[in-house]
């Protein structure tokens, strides 16, 4: 990575993604740090934040797109977006688990599908998707969560078998 990498990021309110964000514009690269809450960006270093709700897929091409107007590409795109909810899965509200899923997997998705045309166009991109050791092992009140993020391994097999001849990589960081 260079320096002047233009790197998105969701998921910056908290954890990993404030973190990640600090870390890697203290580094030089160009950060674009979102979240679905702006106030919650407060406080961050980033030469651009934006209020971006990853289950919504006009919200992400709106981001996308405004990354590729004021900075002309994007190099890496970390899906970082995600939360957990806990309990037996048998009591457990369907609506609670919905909205989950739609935030760890069809989140990730939008932001894949608002993203890959611009990397595949450059024949250049690293697509970072972070995952749990929760994918790969169930755990008792924890298995929707274990779910979405086993979910998010398929989807970066995926990704990188269709996006790897364009030149863009995908990862998944558990």
């Amino acid at each position: 990575m260079h320096e002047s990498e233009v790197v998105l990021i969701t998921g910056c309110s908290t954890g990993i993604g404030r973190a990640l964000c600090a870390a890697l514009g203290a580094r030089g690269y160009a950060v674009v740090a979102t979240a679905r809450d702006a106030a919650a960006l407060e406080g961050l270093d980033a030469p651009m934040k934006e209020r971006l709700d990853v289950t919504d897929p006009e919200a992400a091409r709106r981001v996308v797109d405004e990354v590729a107007r004021r900075f002309g590409r994007l190099d890496v795109l970390v899906n970082n977006a995600g939360y957990s909810i806990r309990g037996a899965l048998e009591l457990l509200p369907t609506e609670s688990i919905r909205k989950m899923l739609d935030v760890n997997v069809v989140g990730l998705v939008n932001m894949l599908s608002a993203a890959a045309p611009l990397m595949r166009a450059r024949r250049s991109g690293k697509i970072v998707n972070i995952g749990s050791i929760s994918g790969r092992f169930s755990q008792p009140l924890n298995g929707i969560y274990c779910a979405s993020k086993h979910a998010v391994e398929a989807l970066s097999d995926t990704m990188r078998l269709e996006l790897g001849r364009f030149g863009v990589q995908a990862t998944v960081i558990e």
